[in-house]
C-alpha cells in the first residue's frame, strides 16, 4: 500500500503532464494538421487527472480532524445565519403585506392629510413652513 504522500505526487505528475504537455502538443498537432492524438481526448485528460487531484487533496484535508470539525461548525453556523435570515424576510414581508398600501408605499392616509391641513397656520409638521410655499425652511 502506497502512501498519501506518494500518490498526491503521482496525481499532481499526472496532472502537469496531462495539462501543460499533453494539451499543448495535441493542440499544435490539430493546428499543424499533423495525425496525433485527439484535443478533446487530451482535455478530457487533463480534467480527469485534476478532478483526482483535487478528491486527493480534500480527502487528506478532512483527515485532519481539527480541519473537519471546524468546516463542519462553519457550515453549520452558515446555515443558521440563513435560517435567520428567511424568517426576517418571511417577517418583513408578511408586515408589508398586511400594512395599508399608503404606509407601504409612504403616502399620506386620508387622516394624515386632514390632520396636517387642520394646522394653525396651514404649516407642515416636518418642515414647519407654510404648505404649498415654495420657500425653503431656514
Amino acid at each position: 500500500m502506497e502512501s498519501t504522500a506518494t500518490r498526491s505526487f503521482d496525481e499532481f505528475a499526472n496532472f502537469y503532464r496531462a495539462t501543460w504537455i499533453g494539451l499543448p502538443s495535441a493542440m499544435f498537432r490539430q493546428m499543424f494538421g499533423v495525425k496525433g492524438e485527439d484535443v478533446r481526448a487530451a482535455a478530457w485528460r487533463a480534467y480527469d487527472s485534476w478532478v483526482v487531484l483535487m478528491n486527493e487533496t480534500t480527502n487528506q484535508l478532512y483527515s485532519n480532524r481539527v480541519f473537519a470539525d471546524a468546516v463542519g461548525r462553519a457550515f453549520e453556523t452558515g446555515l443558521m445565519i440563513q435560517h435567520i435570515g428567511d424568517q426576517l424576510a418571511t417577517v418583513a414581508s408578511s408586515v408589508l403585506a398586511s400594512a395599508p398600501e399608503s404606509v407601504a408605499v409612504g403616502n399620506d392616509t386620508a387622516s394624515n392629510l386632514a390632520a396636517s391641513q387642520s394646522r394653525p397656520g396651514g404649516r407642515s409638521a416636518t418642515t414647519g413652513r407654510p404648505r404649498h410655499s415654495t420657500a425653503k425652511a431656514a
